[in-house]
């Protein structure tokens, strides 16, 4: 019988530990998310919109969707929703596969009527979605001058601030009046001066045909951040494994 050369054992030897490494972390990652997750009942599914979430560990209610849009129920709370200003929800959308990101973010603007020249759409890097592309609406020229009755107003706020020692003072009130601007100048789903600002997220490896949109809220998400995937692709589960890999290569 030939023997095997030291070398080739030692090859033989690594091969096997990484094969049994992927073969555990793939059989880890289908576990967690395909198993526990579904058997604490924690997370969402939208056939219609075709995406899926974990809830947050904090939220217990339900989840209702209307039109393009999936948020968490609260008591004595009116159907159809009509103002969105202060809601926390999630945002899908369709785009056409070879159309930029950019553009499809321009048609949103075009459609509620706004002027495109009047905005801008900036990337940005945001910690909690790294494996997105994170973009905002912003004004293409930002504010700089106020109307008496805006002056009046941050007057006022630094007057109050200083009297209740609070944070809401003139600097906070123009945030409030660019924004107020930004979303009357460009569109609903713009709030690019908050210090959490909304944002259209995309992924062109875990679905060329749809991107989301997080707004900045006050509330705390009713969902788990970097938990949304898209039914119709799955290649961030790919991205989380390699990740997972890594990690147990590390060790």
């Amino acid at each position: 019988m030939a023997k095997i050369s030291f070398e080739k054992f030692t090859l033989i030897i690594i091969l096997s530990i990484v094969f049994i490494s992927i073969a555990g972390a793939i059989f880890y990652q289908k576990f967690e998310t395909e198993n526990i997750f579904r058997e604490s009942l924690n997370e969402y599914i939208s056939t219609n919109l075709g995406i899926k979430f974990q809830y947050a560990q904090w939220f217990t209610g339900t989840v209702i969707e209307q039109g393009n849009r999936i948020f968490p129920d609260h008591d004595q709370m009116s159907l159809p929703i009509t103002d969105w200003s202060f809601m926390d929800y999630i945002a899908v959308f369709e785009k056409p596969e070879d159309e930029q990101i950019e553009d499809s973010i321009k048609d949103i603007i075009k459609q509620e009527g706004k002027k495109l020249e009047n905005c801008q759409i900036t990337k940005i890097n945001h910690w909690a979605h790294p494996e997105y592309e994170s973009l905002i609406i912003s004004l293409a020229n930002p504010v700089t001058s106020y109307s008496e009755t805006e002056l009046e107003e941050i007057k006022q706020a630094d007057i109050q601030a200083k009297e209740d020692g609070g944070p809401f003072n003139g600097e906070y009130e123009k945030r409030i009046i660019s924004n107020k601007r930004l979303i009357n100048l460009c569109s609903e789903y713009a709030t690019g001066n908050s210090r959490i600002p909304s944002m259209f997220l995309y992924n062109k490896d875990a679905s060329k045909t749809k991107f989301i949109f997080l707004p900045a809220t006050n509330d705390l998400y009713f969902h788990n951040e970097g938990t949304i995937e898209f039914l119709d692709n799955n290649p961030l589960f790919f991205m989380k494994f390699f990740e997972k890999f890594k990690f147990f290569m590390n060790l």
